[in-house]
């Protein structure tokens, strides 16, 4: 929903940039947004998500043990709320294009979702 609304009120455009490197010539075109509107209710929905969770997590604490996994959900959680702020920090100092972000964090979704899986398939 939320990509299908910013499709129609922020789409993305077509920009084109030339660099000159000594005797290289470079052109690109890239595909991207004129605001950060995108990225902040893509970070709220996921915050929310999280924050939700957490408090799910933590309101489970006192059910029967057979239907525990609170220490895994926790241990989960954190570990998704301490990354995704790791590469907030990273992607908000460095100046990267596009490419190299996405790659970045796919790459840090990549191991939220392994490190997740393990704390649960392993025990």
């Amino acid at each position: 929903i939320i990509l299908l609304i910013f499709t129609f009120v922020d789409p993305s455009e077509m920009k084109e940039t030339s660099g000159y490197d000594g005797s290289n010539i470079s052109h690109r075109d890239i595909c991207s947004q004129d605001t950060m509107a995108s990225f902040f209710v893509q970070a709220f929905y996921q915050g929310g998500l999280i924050f939700v969770g957490t408090i799910l997590v933590f309101k489970s604490r006192g059910l029967k043990s057979e239907f525990k996994d609170n220490q895994q959900l926790i241990l989960t959680m954190s570990n998704i709320i301490i990354f995704r702020i790791v590469v907030w920090i990273i992607i908000g100092a460095v100046d990267l294009y596009q490419g190299p972000t996405r790659i970045f964090i796919t790459i840090a979704i990549f191991w939220m979702s392994i490190f997740s899986s393990c704390v649960f398939v392993l025990p």
